[in-house]
Parts: structure tokens; sequence; C-alpha cells
């Protein structure tokens, strides 16, 4: 089970300017660790600061009707592109959504006929239409499959990255047995990299 967790500001730093502690480094290298809430905003702020026009979160939360979303929007922002990760909680699983147009791109690693109801309401209130429109505004974009149950937020990651890029996502490949260490390194070095 994924865990939210707040920044302990007792606990020992790995990664400072992203508020990333020891405990983080250790879910991030262990090859069943399933990566926190600290490790994927980590990698968002790396996407904002590498990407400026695309918007990833923002101080300004919204809660989605007390369901446990939040979604990063500011009101009269000016951006090219919003990506987001979304972490499913009856699935225990992240997954990766883009605006394009006025389709909202779901990239998921884990391929599901259905989503849940509070990601669909997630997706719904991030495309700001009414469910009668669901299955005409959300795309669920062709991708790599994981081929474990722990590596989500690492593909979730790489497809936001992707995202941000514009790169073409059902053409994308990795090498999942690398993603943990690719990760870990741009952490450090403060600046994602494509995933190879």
């Amino acid at each position: 089970m994924t865990v939210a967790m707040e920044p302990d500001p007792n606990a020992a730093k790995w990664v400072i300017p992203l508020m990333l502690s020891v405990l983080d480094r250790a879910i991030l290298v262990s090859p069943t660790g399933k990566l926190n809430d600290n490790l994927i905003h980590g990698a968002l702020r790396l996407i904002m600061n590498q990407y400026p026009s695309v918007l990833c979160q923002s101080p300004m939360r919204q809660k989605l009707k007390g369901r446990g979303y939040e979604c990063y929007l500011d009101k009269g922002d000016k951006i090219n592109r919003f990506v987001q990760i979304i972490h499913d909680k009856q699935r225990d699983h992240w997954f990766c959504a883009y605006l394009k147009g006025s389709k909202v791109m779901v990239v998921d690693s884990i391929r599901t006929t259905h989503l849940s109801d509070t990601s669909s309401l997630f997706l719904q209130q991030l495309a700001r239409m009414d469910k009668s429109m669901l299955n005409q505004n959300i795309v669920f974009q062709r991708c790599q499959q994981q081929t474990d149950v722990y590596s989500c937020g690492l593909y979730a990651i790489a497809y936001a990255f992707a995202a941000a890029r514009s790169d073409d996502i059902p053409q994308m490949r990795f090498t999942q047995s690398q993603m943990r260490r690719h990760l870990k390194g741009c952490l450090e070095n403060l600046k994602l990299a494509p995933f190879l």
C-alpha cells in the first residue's frame, strides 16, 4: 500500500531542495518499494522547473469533494499543458493523465477496463465535463505495461515527463530494471532526463 507521507522535519535528509528523506531513498531503491507521495511530488516539481509552461501542481490546491484527491490548478493560470500523476487509492496504483486539446489522455502502466469511481470523478473534474461525456473525452493511451506490481509510480513519472516534453508515448519503451536507478540519479541531480 502506498502511504501518503508529510515531510518529517526530523528525518535524515537525502535531497533537501525536494524535501526528500533517506526513508524516501530507501523506498526508491528497494526492488519492491512502491513510490510514495514525496517521491512523486519531487519528480513533478522537477518537471515544472524544467518546463515552466507545464502545470503539474501549484501551491493552491483544490480538494475534490473530500475524496482524497487533490487537483493542482491555479485559477487564471496561462499554461500550455497540464500533466498530473494520480493515485487511485482503490487500486493502490499511480497513473498519469494529461490534457491534449479537449481530451484527457490517461496513461496507465497496468491496463484496466474501467476506472474506480474516485479516479473517474477526478478526471471528470479535470476535464470539467459531465458524466455523460466521460467515454468521449477520456482516452486510454496505448503504452508499455509494467511487469510487476511495484513499478507504477516509476512509469507514471516517466509518462508525465514524456507528456511534458510532448513525446510520442505509444512508441516509448523503457528498461524497467533500470528505472529506479535512473530516477534516483535524476532526483539527486535535480534534473529529470528521459527514461530509456
